[in-house]
């Protein structure tokens, strides 16, 4: 079993070194992109985002930057292009050269560049089908798995790819519909979030089957090819959306509830021995102000704790999970943070990024709760995506 999958089991795999920690970043503006070179003993942190006017509106224009922190606290811009369409995920290949691309816009393609920001490799989606944002590497890092829809069948794909070229070895029924976030659970299988949430082309991200919307989350044994267990979310409407390993194996599930009459529990921990359990199920007041939505989730390695971004509810939550398998859980810390966006955890587990609103990156320290988190402007005029890469 290869250990990098399960600290970094929300994205691709990284093949940098462990580090012993790393200085908190500044206030200062950001280096300019250098040489396009990175150093493999510093983290590297990858964000899509869209452009946007002297007054904050969004642009159709879009790129992926790609930092590390350097000596003197600060970040140093290793990379930043542009992309054709609007990245849902963008993340570092293990040969430290090159970055896959994931859109969810209908009609996009999932592309691969280096870091100069060539197009190395494209796949268009299949036929009838479209791309649902996220992708993970093969323990053996020769494959690529990423999440499709096909809206003709009315049915969740899985795709294995070629990582060199990206072309298509094998299509899997996913267990669902709306298949989104996927991560490996184990050293052979694949968690994946069905959203049940069906969509169409020509309509774009419109709901089509708000009244009967049902997700789950499945196991996909990579060596069977088959699916072994599935979880149902028992609410309808209520969307398993994404998800990450904790360090003990079980999965924590960010969901998002899809009608306005109510804001159920939102947030769950699942293993095969107990099941699927809602975490603070009575909680209303925090699920109401996370208006029934989550983004960016992480698992805190080494430890029992998980991070949940919420940028409409402007919170970020911190959870604990049981040391057992009894999937009980606690609420430890909530901040309340404007626009907060992707999450991105250090190897060692002891800081963690978060992307925020119009290009900010903010570091926070893990380890002393009373430590003055610090933020700095990566780039002017731009909107980060839902997720950080690596």
């Amino acid at each position: 079993m290869q250990r990098r999958h399960f600290l970094y089991s929300s994205s691709l795999a990284c093949l940098f070194p462990l580090t012993t920690g790393l200085a908190a970043c500044s206030n200062t503006d950001s280096n300019k992109p250098n040489s396009n070179k990175l150093n493999p003993i510093k983290e590297v942190i990858l964000g899509g985002y869209s452009e946007t006017d002297a007054n904050g509106k969004r642009l159709d224009s879009y790129g992926v930057i790609v930092v590390q922190p350097n000596k003197e606290g600060k970040f140093s811009i290793i990379s930043d292009f542009t992309v054709p369409n609007e990245v849902h995920l963008a993340t570092l290949f293990p040969d430290q050269k090159s970055i896959l691309v994931c859109s969810r816009k209908p009609g996009a393609s999932l592309l691969k560049y280096s870091l100069s920001g060539n197009l190395m490799a494209e796949l268009k989606p299949l036929k009838n089908q479209h791309f649902e944002g996220h992708g993970i590497f093969s323990i053996d890092e020769k494959y690529i798995y990423a999440t499709a829809s096909d809206f003709e069948l009315k049915q969740g794909r899985m795709l294995k790819l070629n990582s060199q070229d990206l072309t298509l070895i094998k299509d899997y029924n996913s267990g669902g519909i709306g298949p989104h976030e996927l991560v490996w659970q184990s050293d052979k299988l694949i968690a994946i979030a069905n959203t049940g949430v069906l969509t169409h082309p020509e309509s774009g991200r419109k709901i089509l089957n708000l009244s009967s919307i049902q997700s789950n989350i499945v196991l996909f044994d990579s060596q069977q090819e088959d699916i072994i267990h599935q979880w149902q979310v028992p609410k309808q409407a209520l969307s398993a959306r994404h998800l990450d390993r904790m360090a003990n194996g079980d999965l924590v599930i960010g969901c998002q509830y899809k009608k306005k009459d109510q804001r159920p529990a939102c947030i769950a921990f699942a293993n095969i021995e107990s099941g699927l359990i809602f975490a603070e199920p009575n909680n209303e007041n925090l699920y109401w102000g996370m208006k029934g939505y989550t983004a960016s989730i992480k698992g805190i390695p080494n430890s029992l704790y998980a991070m949940i971004t919420n940028p409409q509810g402007h919170l970020l939550t911190k959870w604990k999970s049981a040391a057992d398998k009894s999937l009980s859980s606690e609420l430890i810390d909530q901040q309340k943070i404007e626009f907060n966006k992707g999450l991105k955890i250090s190897r060692d587990g002891k800081q963690a990024w978060l992307s925020i609103g119009a290009g900010e990156l903010q570091t926070i320290n893990l380890i002393n709760a009373t430590a003055k988190n610090t933020s700095s402007r990566i780039k002017e005029n731009i909107w980060w995506g839902n997720h950080l890469g690596n």
